[in-house]
């Protein structure tokens, strides 16, 4: 769950980011789906410091999307950190750089 201004990003457990508000307007999109025939949990969700309409998401099979927050399809996926196939490696934590736009850090279960 993450907080921007006075909207909150919520994880699932069915790998969807549900959008809500503070206040009792509602929040366009509702929910930002992941896209994937598997069942995925969302693990972690991380804000862009340059521009706050880009976040990304980390999930159960070690993928992380790129969504802007006026639109409930990810802009991009990139692959897992596993080996190719192997799903049993999730992302446990993502960080922006505080010093390159477009550079972001990922911690998975393994460590790597």
């Amino acid at each position: 769950m993450t907080l921007l201004n006075q909207e909150i990003f919520v994880g699932t457990f069915s790998g969807v980011v549900l959008h809500l508000s503070v206040t009792s307007s509602s929040c366009i999109p509702t929910s930002y789906l992941s896209y994937t025939e598997e069942q995925l949990v969302v693990k972690c969700i991380e804000h862009c410091p340059y521009d706050r309409d880009y976040f990304l998401v980390g999930f159960s099979n070690g993928q992380i999307k790129l969504y802007n927050r006026h639109r409930e399809k990810p802009l991009i996926s990139f692959a897992g950190t596993g080996n190719a196939g192997d799903t049993t490696v999730d992302v446990r934590y993502i960080c922006w750089s505080k010093h390159r736009l477009g550079l972001f850090f990922v911690l998975d279960s393994d460590a790597r």
